[in-house]
């Protein structure tokens, strides 16, 4: 299969833990949904993609957008988002909210406090509209 063009996503950024995380450069991650990946199954991010990265002077979608970065996607990993868990390889079972590995996993996302069910709540409250009794798929992003 050939390897697609680079896109360039916008990618806002709304979480209070880590806006200013992100434009100093201490917070270079960010996990993020993909709508309709069972209709779809296309995932959205790829290595190489060019991010520009903004935040939003007021409420989101009518407001102008305040500072800005311009990255490239230097590592892409994808998981199912459950009630009990996060699956990061199929055919395994889900870890835990409190396992160390998403709590890790946090912390590089900039969210404080840097834990698993901090996680959780984040991912949760940022995607109300999600069905997290089947499972949805999110992909964490680095830059």
């Amino acid at each position: 299969m050939e390897r697609r063009k680079p896109k360039t996503h916008l990618m806002p950024m709304s979480q209070p833990d880590k806006i200013e995380d992100v434009f100093s450069g201490v917070c270079r991650q960010s996990t993020r949904h993909v709508p309709k990946y069972e209709e779809t199954k296309e995932l959205k991010y790829q290595v190489g993609d060019r991010l520009l990265i903004f935040e939003w002077l007021g409420k989101p979608y009518f407001s102008k957008w305040g500072r800005r970065i311009k990255e490239t996607v230097s590592f892409v990993g994808t998981m199912l988002v459950c009630e009990d868990g996060v699956t990061i390889h199929d055919g395994y079972k889900p870890l835990p909210w409190d396992d160390g590995y998403l709590d890790g996993l946090a912390e590089k996302d900039g969210l404080k406090p840097p834990t698993g069910v901090r996680l959780k709540e984040v991912l949760f409250a940022l995607h109300p509209e999600c069905d997290f009794e089947r499972g949805e798929v999110f992909q964490v992003v680095r830059w």
